[in-house]
């Protein structure tokens, strides 16, 4: 009896078929791989370019933008929120933007807003003039407030008197030491110091720590602009003032 084969075209027609069905995955495999390479995505006017989005400082200022502030997350009553104050004025003194002078007696000012506060606390009179407050928006900046009123108990119960803040403290920052983003004081009595204001925004603008290519351009001694990053850094200052904050935009 004759023993049965398999004819050879049977198997060229076999591994014909099989080459053919191989052929679309192979296809896919090799488009993905074109694609695996990041492509930068085109600039769009509002929209964060790639290295902006992965920076943290403009990254979360336009989060804020966005959010356009609208509420925020208080937390439980911090008690360490007047010893938050003081450590963010040491690190603000530690990067330059406040003398020996100024640091001394905005730590001072801490203090007595502190006593201040917890002497009208059990005061039936008591209506909020000194404060401290401790909170985080929803973009994940943090924003430390102080305000301080030097009139007597009598004034502050008077519908007579028009009893006004005679110091006001507010410091916006990245957290886990993150860059300072606004610092801004309103204190007639704050020692003046002796760094012109080209210098201390050198320094304001160092401590931002972009990772974005690009250099700081000075329009002005108060006013420098980062093209690059979109943003503009600031500084107000007059006697007893200092405002110094950085914002989305080129703003000339």
């Amino acid at each position: 009896m004759k023993k049965p084969t398999i004819d050879r075209r049977f198997w060229l027609t076999t591994a014909l078929c099989a080459a053919l069905l191989a052929v679309p995955p192979l296809a896919v495999q090799a488009r993905d791989r074109q694609y695996d390479a990041a492509l930068p995505r085109p600039e769009v006017t509002g929209v964060m370019t790639d290295e902006q989005r992965l920076d943290p400082t403009v990254s979360a200022l336009y989060k804020q933008q966005v959010l356009s502030n609208n509420g925020y997350s208080i937390g439980e009553e911090n008690s360490h929120k007047y010893t938050q104050m003081q450590g963010k004025l040491r690190q603000a003194y530690r990067r330059g933007l406040l003398s020996d002078e100024q640091l001394d007696y905005l730590l001072a000012l801490v203090d007595s807003t502190q006593a201040a506060e917890e002497a009208g606390a059990e005061d039936y009179y008591h209506t909020g003039l000194n404060y401290c407050t401790v909170h985080t928006d929803e973009a994940g900046i943090e924003h430390l407030e102080l305000a301080n009123c030097s009139a007597s108990a009598e004034d502050i119960a008077s519908p007579d008197v028009a009893v006004q803040l005679d110091n006001y403290l507010y410091i916006s920052y990245l957290p886990n030491n993150g860059p300072i983003l606004q610092l801004c004081v309103n204190s007639d009595d704050m020692p003046e110091d002796d760094v012109d204001p080209a210098t201390l925004m050198e320094r304001f603008t160092s401590q931002l720590n972009l990772t974005i290519p690009g250099e700081w351009e000075q329009d002005s001694d108060t006013v420098y602009f980062n093209r690059a990053a979109d943003l503009t850094a600031s500084n107000y200052h007059t006697e007893g003032q200092r405002n110094l904050m950085v914002q989305l935009g080129v703003l000339e």
